[in-house]
């Protein structure tokens, strides 16, 4: 009979650990090619298409979806990470309208708030008086007017006027609930790797999400999924761009 020490001699000499690190280094190259075709076909879509798939949950994109401008019902929602004193984010106003007005009521729109501070210094202010405004029901005439406002103390005060709003109330709700749904916006914009403004998610009737950073290119891009001839499609190359920490243009 063998000794232990024998039979344990004869096992290391016929294993070999060639199987296990070509298997390792398949496995390895195999995520290598996976991660790199994703990239390119990402930087693709980006360059070409100007969206890009991404895997979220629906609901952190979209949030309370109180803001809203469009039939609740609408099988497209649109969700826009916007800043009131972001130039981009104002020239493109006007394209959303002609999207929500040339898709009969297959578009939603649902504002949520990212005021960049650091190069903004009116935007946190602006995006407090919204969310008040929201609270009383009169969100849409407050956004409108204060896209196309200075955002100064006195301009702000004329907005919520003009909006209808009841101002003792619009006080106390900005100094506490209104600027806690500003914060819930920005920590949900974080999550979702928002760094300038404007930036849009697509939430699709099948619950794919599309992020655009270009208006244009998603107002096409719903308009094609419609079936709306693209010659319908007014593209506005104002729009392009946006504001970030690099972007030098947009501090006011």
């Amino acid at each position: 009979m063998r000794s232990s020490e024998q039979r344990l001699s004869s096992h290391h000499k016929h294993w070999q650990p060639w199987p296990i690190v070509s298997t390792t280094l398949w496995v390895i190259a195999s995520y290598m090619v996976a991660t790199r075709t994703y990239s390119i076909r990402r930087v693709w879509l980006l360059r070409t298409e100007g969206w890009e798939e991404v895997s979220v949950d629906p609901n952190l994109a979209l949030g309370s979806g109180n803001n809203n401008e469009g039939p609740i019902s609408a099988p497209y929602v649109i969700v826009e990470f916007g800043d009131y004193q972001c130039p981009f984010c104002r020239k493109a106003e006007s394209e959303k309208m002609h999207l929500l007005s040339s898709t009969r009521g297959m578009v939603r729109i649902v504002f949520r708030q990212h005021p960049l501070e650091t190069i903004h210094d009116r935007a946190l202010a602006a995006a407090i008086a919204s969310e008040a405004a929201a609270e009383q029901g009169r969100f849409s005439p407050m956004h409108h007017r204060l896209m196309a406002s200075p955002l100064d103390p006195d301009s702000l005060l004329r907005s919520a006027k003009e909006a209808g709003l009841d101002l003792a109330r619009a006080s106390i709700s900005a100094s506490n609930s209104a600027h806690r749904r500003v914060i819930d916006d920005l920590v949900a914009a974080r999550a979702l790797h928002v760094s300038g403004t404007p930036t849009f998610f697509l939430l699709s009737p099948n619950k794919e999400v599309r992020r655009f950073d270009n208006l244009s290119h998603l107002s096409l891009f719903v308009k094609n999924s419609l079936g709306i001839h693209a010659a319908q499609s007014r593209t506005l190359d104002d729009s392009a761009g946006g504001c970030g920490p690099s972007n030098n243009k947009c501090g006011q």
